[in-house]
């Protein structure tokens, strides 16, 4: 039952409502069909598990649709694991600025014929995932999102797009550089000129889905579908099954998702210990982390290089202290530059952020740094050992007093940079190494210098940042209430450069 259905069937029994005036009766109904008929629709996708085949698989999917709103919530695809590769098309009506949650990056945005409609493409590797996901727009538009979860990627994607205002949808083709990709197609079209779940989407491919957010000239409706590809060539185009109204706009994108392993994906910490794992185009890479807690006041902080590290490697020291002070380089002449050194308010904690290249004498452990403090107190400080950083670093901070310390956006200038989010709060009020740091980050650590009073707790998680921008807030969690600093930091890759 359509909006004017509903408000028919409503009139017809406004007499009995007495004493309200029939006209605020109208108002009031008008406005809850209203709420009714754009609140966020759960669907199913037409194909809403896959997982066969081999290479880049298909595992499964999931759907909402909404009549005009300015969120929509789509849950997270059934059986997600770390390192999997989750891409999410957007089909909306007319041409919204979609904002993805926290740790998406956009593939591509492809306005149709006359902006009537627009297909908007973003991607993340899974990293301790918790649904539902969060997209928004900047103004009112009907929606279909498809979350689409694909195992065996590797994350290196390679994409073409196209739009028209008239006839078939066509995908455009795309030419893979290696072997076995997974050719995924998508497209977004306006109104609901074609019915959803087709039994083909398009001929010689499988189906993922096809929906429409409602009915009329106000709605719009998205596709996915895809085919495997053995041999490094052009993909070709391809026509989405059925024709659509001769005066129906649309846009389509072509996807190839390349196979391999990802590396070692985990939302846990890796301090102390080798990581080492590299995701689709990341260009900077955490290698290995080194640790030191003071569970007793001291007024100095003594820290060795990781054990694996090499001449030329970007060094970030992150010191963790109880109370408010400063820190003092104790090296002569000094060789660490400081990014950022600030107190959490109130009697601290206090952040120090250092970096440095690695010289010979750091090699393999070799490195040992005493920093002074200016006050007594407990710290921890973790050092990591950083490949492919050009030593660029942008940052920024934030303080408060609460149980969700947040660590701020910051917008990289190029792509590729590694995007690594810093915590430290007063006392001891975090679980130590949990296998979750923060939802959909990859894990550096959590962990405290001691329990009880007068201790102080770190963490620290990151990802890879494909397209350059900005990349949202990222919240840490805190069992209590209490005074903390973040700093979100942009590590530049060394072949990075500025348009």
């Amino acid at each position: 039952m359509d909006a004017m259905a509903l408000m028919s069937t409503f009139s017809s029994y406004i007499e009995v409502l007495a004493p309200w005036p029939k006209r605020c009766l109208l108002v009031l109904l008008g406005t809850l069909v209203l709420m009714m008929t754009s609140m966020n629709a759960s669907a199913q996708c037409t194909v809403p598990s896959d997982g066969t085949g081999s290479g880049v698989v298909f595992e499964t999917c999931s759907e909402a649709t909404n009549n005009g709103t300015l969120t929509i919530d789509v849950d997270l695809p059934t059986g997600t694991a770390d390192g999997d590769l989750l891409v999410a098309s957007v089909a909306t009506d007319g041409t919204p600025t979609v904002t993805p949650p926290s740790g998406w990056s956009t593939i591509a945005v492809v306005a149709a014929g006359n902006s009537e409609a627009q297909l908007s493409v973003f991607y993340k590797i899974a990293v301790g995932e918790a649904g539902p996901y969060t997209f928004t727009t900047d103004s009112v538009e009907s929606e279909v999102v498809t979350v689409m979860r694909f195992s065996g990627a590797n994350g290196n994607l390679i994409f073409s797009s196209s739009s028209d205002t008239t006839g078939t949808p066509v995908a455009p083709s795309v030419t893979t550089t290696s072997a076995d990709n997974l050719i995924l197609r998508l497209a977004a079209w306006d109104d609901d000129d074609l019915a959803a779940d087709p039994a083909t989407i398009i001929d010689g491919y499988s189906n993922i889905n096809q929906d429409v957010s409602g009915t009329g000239t106000n709605s719009v409706t998205g596709a996915a579908a895809y085919e495997k590809q053995s041999g490094i060539a052009s993909s070709g185009t391809a026509e989405f099954f059925e024709a659509i109204g001769a005066d129906e706009e649309w846009a389509t994108l072509s996807l190839a998702l390349a196979p391999g392993d990802p590396g070692t994906i985990s939302a846990a910490g890796i301090c102390p210990g080798s990581s080492g794992g590299a995701v689709g185009s990341q260009l900077v890479v955490i290698e290995d982390c080194s640790e030191v807690k003071y569970s007793s006041n001291s007024g100095t902080i003594s820290i060795n290089t990781p054990a694996t590290t090499a001449e030329g490697d970007l060094l970030l020291l992150v010191v963790n202290s109880d109370r408010t002070g400063n820190y003092t380089d104790n090296a002569t002449p000094s060789t660490w530059t400081v990014v950022d050194a600030g107190n959490g308010g109130r009697q601290g904690p206090t952040l120090g952020i250092f970096s440095k290249f690695a010289s010979a004498g750091d090699a393999s452990g070799g490195g040992s740094y005493t920093f002074n403090w200016s006050a007594n107190s407990e710290h921890y400080a973790y050092m990591l050992r950083i490949t492919g950083a050009s030593g660029v670093i942008l940052s920024a901070t934030a303080t408060g007093d609460t149980s969700t310390p947040t660590a701020p956006d910051l917008t990289s200038l190029v792509d590729n940079s590694l995007i690594v989010r810093v915590m430290a709060a007063d006392d001891d009020d975090v679980t130590t190494d949990p296998a979750t740091i923060v939802s959909g980050q990859r894990g550096i650590t959590q962990d405290i210098s001691d329990t009880g009073n007068n201790t102080v707790t770190g963490a620290a998680v990151y990802l890879n940042q494909a397209i350059a921008g900005t990349n949202g807030t990222v919240e840490f969690t805190l069992n209590n209430g209490e005074s903390w600093r973040t700093a979100t930091l942009a590590i530049r890759a060394s072949n990075g450069w500025l348009d």
